[in-house]
């Protein structure tokens, strides 16, 4: 999971900002279940990913070092 994320996110962010919207419904769907956002989401290592959900929108940034 933690791969797809950070291809998501090389692959998504925008110009202007570190923060990409974490399409948490869309990830549920491409791994099969509904625990990415459930059970998953919260157990990524923070060093790597930072989370926020403000309003109802998910956000994630990758730190530089882990992006290809």
């Amino acid at each position: 999971m933690l791969h797809t994320l950070i291809a998501y996110y090389a692959a998504n962010r925008p110009e202007d900002s570190d923060w990409v919207v974490l399409p948490v419904t869309n990830f549920d769907c491409f791994f099969g279940d509904t625990n990415f956002g459930r059970k998953y989401l919260h157990l990524l290592p923070p060093e790597i990913i930072q989370c926020t959900n403000s309003h109802g929108v998910s956000r994630y940034r990758v730190q530089e070092e882990y992006l290809p």
